[in-house]
């Protein structure tokens, strides 16, 4: 054992929409919603069952909601699952929940995001968008994150967001 922490993200967001014959799109009908969630928490369980304590299993804030947070919290509160915080995909309901559990979140993923006209951009370099990663590295002094992962595109853009990143650490410190 040389101290090495293996990371693993899924993602158990909403599903995403789908066409039907009569809809362009539609999300998981809400009658067939009790039996994702007890297909995802065996799936859930499953992986975790797999990983036997060698992997640390994050969840990814990705296309969380409310539903897919309580399928969630058993998970939280008996410390099998970590969380991933994509601080560039918070929103109003993701960002309260990773404030509240940041004791729970182990990585992070870092890029930038942009709303233009033809809608948003993400995995920007950092320090080019809309995020405030003053507010949110100061909020994440309280979690244990063990990963901060530059999520950008293209990826030679991973040394401009690394150069950026290391001047808003700077400034942070200096404040």
């Amino acid at each position: 054992n040389i101290g090495i922490i293996v990371i693993v993200t899924i993602h158990v967001g909403r599903m995403k929409k789908f066409p039907t014959d009569t809809t362009p799109e539609e999300r998981i009908p809400s009658q067939d919603y009790a039996y994702y969630a007890r297909t995802a928490t065996e799936n859930l369980r499953r992986i975790l069952e797999l990983a036997d304590g060698r992997f640390t299993i994050c969840v990814e804030s990705y296309q969380m909601d409310t539903a897919v947070i309580e399928l969630l919290m058993l998970f939280l509160e008996h410390e099998e699952l970590a969380l991933c915080w994509d601080l560039a995909k918070s929103n109003s309901t993701v960002e309260p929940f990773f404030l509240e559990h940041l004791r729970h979140v182990k990585q992070v993923h870092l890029h930038d995001k942009r709303h233009t006209p033809k809608g948003l951009r993400g995995h920007r370099v950092i320090g080019t968008g809309e995020l405030d990663f003053r507010y949110y590295f100061n909020a994440l002094r309280q979690a244990d994150a063990l990963d901060y992962c530059i999520e950008v595109r293209p990826q030679e853009k991973a040394r401009d967001s690394l150069i950026a990143l290391r001047r808003i650490l700077q400034t942070e410190n200096m404040e």
